[in-house]
């Protein structure tokens, strides 16, 4: 998937340690919301969710990618749907990685099959 230029392809182990790492640092951060959102304007809500996206960003894409491919301002829909495309991408690309994967499986276990039996 290329995103503004960027090269983002789950499959790639680099990616996708970076991916992984990042997905947790923005769920951790995520779990504060109620605590740094709550009650406050909706100015808070999206400048603290933005925040955590663009981090996000630069963590699997690399420092100022958050820039370069959303800006300066803090538009939580666009913000949003960046990293909706990326995590759709993501989880598509893990499951044909593991349909590739149980494929590879078997056809290893059927040429093992036929080396005993000759």
């Amino acid at each position: 998937m290329l995103i503004e230029g960027y090269d983002f392809d789950i499959s790639d182990e680099e990616t996708s340690k970076k991916f992984a790492k990042a997905s947790l640092n923005a769920q951790r951060k995520f779990e504060n919301y109620d605590k740094e959102c709550g009650g406050k304007p909706d100015y808070v809500s999206i400048k603290f969710q933005c925040n955590i996206i663009r981090a996000f960003l630069c963590e699997v894409l690399g420092e100022g990618a958050d820039k370069k491919i959303l800006g300066e301002k803090n538009n939580l829909i666009a913000v949003m749907d960046t990293y909706e495309k990326i995590v759709l991408d993501a989880l598509q690309k893990r499951n044909e990685m593991l349909n590739k994967a149980r494929k590879l499986r078997s056809l290893a276990e059927s040429v093992q099959a036929e080396d005993v039996t000759e």
